[in-house]
């Protein structure tokens, strides 16, 4: 038997309800739009900053525009101050991340 004929006999046969969302697809195109991220904090972090630099200060800016904004609809001066606080903890966690030996300096602090 070729292997052609393996193929006739024992291709698979595919059948959709008329609802169906999901169809086979090829796996190529879809990796390489993945990405992988380490599991934890790491990962997370890095779901918000795998940015290049300058997009991730466009968003902290642009964030922290609005975070100031609804702050001071809703709680007055005590909102803008909580989220001046809360903008320049992230903007010191950018910073942070842009430091090449940033591990260097976590042992140091750490011990």
């Amino acid at each position: 038997m070729t292997d052609l004929e393996l193929l006739e006999k024992y291709e698979p046969v595919l059948r959709f309800a008329k609802s169906e969302r999901f169809f086979p697809m090829a796996v190529e195109p879809y990796l390489d739009m993945c990405s992988l991220f380490p599991s934890g904090a790491h990962g997370v972090a890095e779901l918000f900053v795998h940015l290049n630099d300058s997009d991730a200060w466009v968003w902290w800016g642009a964030l922290s525009l609005v975070g100031v904004t609804a702050g001071w609809f809703l709680m007055r001066l005590a909102g803008v101050e909580l989220a001046v606080l809360i903008s320049l903890g992230m903007g010191f966690g950018l910073v942070f991340r842009g430091i090449p030996s940033r591990k260097e300096l976590l042992n140091r602090a750490v011990t």
